[in-house]
């Protein structure tokens, strides 16, 4: 009797040994899944908050029409130049912008109908807002790239909802 509750309790800590173990590598998981979620967070923020810092410093620019604003005969980025970095959706040849989906900026629009009354940023033929977190990200295998669109407010005072939606029309 005594052999049999030894062999008994013997097999019942093996099977509680190897339930352990399968907990214990769960948990592994679920906190490297944790992990990987965290530095691809951080990483979205910091893009993010470095695309902030570059509409912000050049602020007086953004939404500008204004040719040769600056005296160095820098234009807004509204202007239709050469210098311009705002271009319309409703521009964009090949988009679907009422029904479509996929990469391209101006599906960040989340109202379908306003997507064609919206602008998206474009330099050198790159629709990627210039920010580097190459030094602020740690390892190399995180990657961070901004999109960005506007919406220039249809505002009309006297209605009793002053903010009408979007317009291309930045005068």
């Amino acid at each position: 009797m005594t052999t049999f509750t030894g062999v008994l309790v013997l097999v019942l800590l093996t099977l509680m040994m190897f339930f352990a173990i399968r907990v214990g590598i769960f948990e592994q998981r679920v906190s490297a899944n944790d992990m990987k979620q965290k530095l691809a967070f951080h990483a979205a923020e910091s893009g993010l908050g470095h695309a902030k810092e570059f509409f912000r410093a050049n602020s007086i620019l953004v939404a500008s029409p204004v040719e040769d604003l600056l005296p160095n005969g820098t234009d807004g980025w509204l202007a239709d130049t050469a210098e311009k970095r705002w271009q319309k959706c409703s521009e964009v040849s090949g988009l679907d912008l009422a029904n479509g989906g996929g990469s391209h900026p101006c599906f960040g629009e989340s109202v379908p109908g306003e997507r064609s009354e919206t602008y998206f940023y474009s330099f050198n033929n790159s629709t990627e807002v210039p920010v580097d977190t190459d030094s602020v990200l740690p390892g190399a295998g995180e990657e961070v790239t901004v999109q960005a669109l506007l919406c220039v407010l249809d505002f009309v005072e006297s209605a009793e909802v002053p903010v009408q939606g979007c317009s291309t029309d930045p005068t």
